[in-house]
């Protein structure tokens, strides 16, 4: 995860900014927006479009790397299909939102993927609690003075 990393980041700064957003202990939690384009019908299911060229207004999320490059969503689809046939069309939205928001950490591609583009991502992708939103590396920064901060006290 740490192999492709933004030259302007550490290991540790990059940790520091995962614990924020994926532990839920973190006092200060950050959410981070992510974003996937489907084609869903009734006929063929629900399939990730690679390579999707997102509008402007999805320029605060970042794309999902497993759907993004790899087009995969993964058991979502059989998922949604089931809901299809009970005719559960809420249900199935659900599950694209459900795989939108998924990273697959057991997925070395992927996740190396994600911490790259989340590395050099200049995309106000990181939400804080009071709704602001940040860049990557405005979080890490965020996150520095917050350290250096307590460390002084």
């Amino acid at each position: 995860m740490y192999s492709q990393l933004n030259y302007d980041i550490s290991k540790s700064q990059m940790e520091k900014l995962y614990r924020a957003i994926f532990c839920n202990s973190e006092p200060d939690k950050y959410k981070l927006r992510l974003c996937a384009a489907y084609n869903a019908d009734m006929k063929n299911g629900l399939r990730g479009l690679k390579s999707y060229m997102f509008p402007p207004e999805s320029s605060g999320y970042l794309p999902n790397p497993h759907i993004q490059r790899h087009a995969c969503i993964g058991g979502y689809a059989m998922k949604f299909q089931e809901y299809i046939r009970n005719k559960d069309y809420v249900g199935a939205v659900n599950q694209a939102a459900a795989s939108a928001r998924n990273l697959n950490f057991y997925d070395s591609t992927v996740m190396t993927a994600f911490a790259r583009d989340l590395s050099n991502s200049t995309s106000k992708c990181i939400e804080k609690s009071d709704g602001m939103l940040l860049t990557p590396i405005e979080a890490i920064e965020e996150l520095e003075r917050r350290n250096s901060s307590c460390q002084d006290q």
